[in-house]
């Protein structure tokens, strides 16, 4: 059975990891794109994840700064919104 040869004279059209047009080295480079998608996916969502927090201490701060919390109130908030 014949595979049909390419140019380079072996059985592209096959998807082995050696025989084919989908090397080893592509699926090392398909493993890296796929890593530093992740991990930009990752910066973002903890970035996000720090402004909204920051966002909240800000609401924190100014309830105290008016009067409409005690201090010891925004302390304790403040220690649970820092945990997180």
């Amino acid at each position: 059975m014949m595979y049909g040869y390419n140019w380079f004279g072996n059985g592209g059209c096959r998807f082995g990891l050696w025989g084919g047009y989908f090397g080893i080295w592509h699926f090392a480079m398909l493993a890296v794109v796929v890593l530093l998608v992740v991990a930009v996916v990752l910066v973002v969502l903890k970035r996000k994840k720090r402004a909204s927090q920051d966002d909240v201490l800000d609401t924190l701060k100014r309830l105290y700064v008016s009067g409409e919390i005690s201090e010891e109130d925004y302390l304790k908030r403040k220690s649970v919104i820092e945990r997180r």
